[in-house]
């Protein structure tokens, strides 16, 4: 089942080494995948979701794509919140990485 979050898990990996490779289109091309196949299997506001949008914010970041890294940080900041609320900890780490952002 390519909705199984080992599956899922295994091409979040996958991206990640591609972005190690500095191969970001490759990296781009499947957290894409990975955040479709949660959209579809969940919801568009899985929490499962913010981890990707983190990864592939971060990739955006690095290649200077700074509009589209701060959209996904935001969308991910939004599912946290949504999901945990704001007080909890995850919410935190996720306003950490966006200052980190916004500091480029």
């Amino acid at each position: 089942d390519t909705a199984d979050p080992a599956f899922i898990q295994a091409l979040s990996g996958l991206a990640s080494v591609y972005e190690k490779e500095n191969k970001g289109e490759m990296a781009e091309s499947i957290y894409k995948q990975t955040i479709s196949r949660i959209e579809k299997k969940q919801s568009p506001d899985a929490v499962e979701l913010a981890p990707v949008l983190l990864k592939i914010a971060s990739l955006y970041s690095r290649l200077n794509r700074l509009d589209e890294a701060e959209s996904m940080h935001k969308r991910a900041q939004a599912i946290i919140e949504k999901g945990f609320g704001p007080e909890d900890a995850r919410s935190a780490d996720y306003l950490l990485e966006y200052a980190a952002l916004k500091r480029k």
